[in-house]
């Protein structure tokens, strides 16, 4: 099989939520094709995923060395400084992600996050409304828009999106923690 092939099947295990098998299969494609940062970006996310700190950042210093403007590698970038705090370092690597892929998800949703965090609420909205627009089947952004609009007091679009999300994905906890935050705002 290919690295390409291994690649696919990373995707298609971690849809059955088969994160190990999805790392197995992403460390295969990127020993197949060792200078292939896609591969080496793809097992970054999924050591992210399994919580591996170590190696998510190992590999995705590796992915960086190849493939300097891989969008999906800087989005990860920033998600692993916003873990540490680094604000203003995680929001230029979502910028860097933009800049690479307008069209990244995952890179809007982390910006929104961090100028969350840097107290700019208004660019931090749009960030997580072009993050939904961009996909808006993904269960986690809507979550996290939902979140933002309990927390800016408006609750009956906070509860459209809760709900959405609750429908999207029955199984993701995050909609049902923040609906639950939800409702003791509108309650106190």
């Amino acid at each position: 099989r290919t690295a390409s092939e291994w690649l696919a099947r990373s995707y298609t295990a971690q849809a059955r939520r088969a994160l190990e098998e999805a790392l197995t299969a992403a460390r295969q494609a990127a020993r197949l094709a060792p200078n292939l940062g896609y591969a080496h970006a793809r097992v970054a996310e999924l050591e992210w995923m399994l919580e591996h700190r170590r190696e998510a950042r190992a590999a995705l210093n590796r992915a960086l060395a190849l493939a300097p403007r891989l969008a999906p590698a800087r989005a990860l970038e920033g998600f692993l400084r916003l873990e540490e705090h680094r604000v203003r370092e995680a929001l230029a690597a979502f910028e860097a992600a933009l800049a690479a892929d307008a069209a990244l998800g995952s890179a809007w949703l982390g910006r929104g996050l961090a100028l969350w965090r840097l107290g700019q609420r208004e660019a931090a909205r749009r960030s997580l409304q072009t993050a939904t627009a961009l996909e808006p089947q993904r269960a986690l952004y809507r979550a996290y828009l939902g979140k933002l609009w309990s927390q800016r007091g408006e609750f009956h679009l906070a509860e459209k999106e809760l709900d959405r999300a609750r429908r999207l994905d029955p199984n993701d906890p995050t909609p049902w923690l923040y609906s639950a935050l939800h409702l003791s705002l509108i309650h106190i």
